[in-house]
């Protein structure tokens, strides 16, 4: 293949990921997470740091999503575009990573199975952080990459535009997610395994570390803060269920996260498939480093592909967390380590192998296409609330998912006028304004959906319930009343 063959190639292929991120990038409702994304980029910069400071997530995807509002508006396709855009082009990192352990062709090929796979496409349709975390994280191994290419002198390491490049995309996708910790965890024990023999070499990389730790200490303080106080609905794990959470990611590299509404009597064949597919690939890596053909870049890869794994199922003894959507950032090189490994073996296997791999992330396309809700879908409840509303004087909600009801309203709906996530708090504003009528809005997120006769008794006391729908979102049910004060 000649090099504009291949550049053409590469082009061709971010743009099928581009469509693929693009495709029906408005069919699924915004849910809880991305309508925090929007309320928390309503305010000022500072406003975001400080209200970042007071959750979980670190502030730099908010900056960017803030300024992107700003050049062109707050539709659903705005607010998850950048999204798609930093997971497409992440390919042009991913390549020539690929290209170190692989031809051409099957570098190419990793990037063919990157663009279809259903998990990565879920969160380039998505207004979090996720997809711009691959991007930060696949371009600060890029760049190191090259850089360590530039340890011949002093002067050519630190003029190279790598060194920079590496420091500030690391920096920033530490500002992103503090899974890109587990990333540059991966990096420096590769820099230590390519500089086993040269150690005084490691000298090189210092500035490096110091500027990123310079650039991080005003945000030091408060991610300790923040894992120390780690997020209070997220208990510990058994080890039955760290071991569930840990087959599940499985089906998750292949069929993304929409397998968890299919039939088990499908998805447990396809994931003993997916699971022999990796048992592979790690048995054609380990026959490629006993026989010294596994190069320094393949190691790496196989650091890239563990590490933040391994250090994610420690973490869930401690505290849930959810695999699906903190490891999307290392599936590019999960997927270059089946390629890398299949690759050894005969080449009816490598093509058995990876066509039925193919044909897995197609079933999980065709399942995630096939899925017109995200979780927490408010769009069916809304356009309930949007007939005539003259005469309604309250809007109760629970918990933040007012703000879902804020950004799909209609003019026809007044602003949200109480909401709390326990139900006391609820009932406290209900009380407090004395309404003669008012919708009230329960969701499964705020309170046990089993007691919702028990939570409505007291105000049975002053209303008669007038009307009542049920509306079913993922995983459970919403429920919508309008109450209407007793003469």
């Amino acid at each position: 293949m000649t090099k504009q063959e291949e550049r053409t190639s590469l082009l061709v292929l971010f743009a099928f990921a581009m469509v693929l991120r693009l495709l029906l990038i408005t069919q699924k409702n915004l849910w809880f997470d991305e309508i925090f994304s929007w309320h928390i980029t309503q305010d000022t910069f500072r406003s975001i740091i400080i209200d970042t400071a007071g959750d979980i997530h670190p502030p730099f995807y908010y900056f960017v999503l803030k300024i992107w509002q700003e050049i062109f508006g707050v539709s659903v396709s705005v607010l998850r575009t950048p999204s798609a855009l930093f997971s497409a082009a992440a390919v042009f990192f991913i390549y020539p990573l690929s290209k170190r352990v692989l031809d051409i062709s099957s570098s190419l090929l990793v990037i063919f199975l990157f663009s279809i796979s259903p998990l990565n496409i879920y969160f380039a349709q998505e207004a979090r952080m996720a997809s711009l975390n691959l991007f930060l994280n696949a371009g600060a191994i890029y760049f190191l990459i090259l850089l360590i290419e530039k340890t011949t002198n002093y002067k050519k390491f630190y003029l190279s535009f790598s060194f920079y490049l590496y420091t500030i995309f690391t920096l920033l996708a530490l500002y992103t997610h503090y899974f890109s910790f587990f990333v540059l965890a991966s990096e420096l024990l590769y820099i230590l395994f390519h500089f086993r023999k040269e150690m005084k070499k490691l000298i090189y990389f210092i500035p490096s570390y110091v500027l990123i730790a310079w650039g991080y200490s005003p945000w030091f303080n408060t991610m300790i803060l923040q894992i120390k106080k780690g997020q209070s609905w997220r208990g510990g794990q058994t080890t039955w269920a760290v071991v569930y959470q840990f087959l599940t990611f499985i089906k998750d590299i292949g069929m993304g996260f929409y397998h968890r509404y299919i039939n088990n009597l499908i998805s447990y064949p396809v994931e003993v498939i997916i699971f022999i597919i990796i048992i592979i690939a790690s048995a054609g890596i380990i026959k490629l480093y006993k026989k010294a053909e596994l190069n320094s870049t393949g190691v790496f890869i196989v650091l890239l592909s563990s590490i933040p794994f391994l250090t994610a199922i420690l973490i869930s003894f401690k505290q849930w967390i959810e695999y699906f959507r903190y490891l999307s950032i290392i599936i590019p090189y999960i997927l270059t380590f089946i390629v890398m490994g299949v690759n050894y073996f005969t080449k009816k296997i490598q093509y058995t192998t990876i066509v039925i791999f193919i044909l897995i992330n197609i079933f999980g396309l065709l399942l995630y296409f096939g899925n017109s809700s995200k979780n927490n879908d408010y769009r069916t409840l809304i356009n309930s609330l949007s007939g005539d509303t003259t005469d309604i004087e309250l809007y109760v909600y629970p918990h933040y998912f007012g703000w879902i009801i804020d950004y799909y309203t209609s003019d026809q709906i007044p602003p949200v006028t109480g909401y709390g996530w326990e139900f006391s708090m609820l009932l406290d504003t209900v009380n407090v304004h004395k309404p003669g009528k008012f919708w009230l809005v329960m969701d499964y997120h705020s309170m046990d959906s089993s007691k919702y006769d028990e939570y409505l008794a007291p105000i049975l006391n002053s209303y008669n319930k007038t009307s009542t729908s049920t509306y079913p979102i993922q995983p459970n049910t919403l429920k919508l009343y309008l109450f209407e004060r007793k003469k």
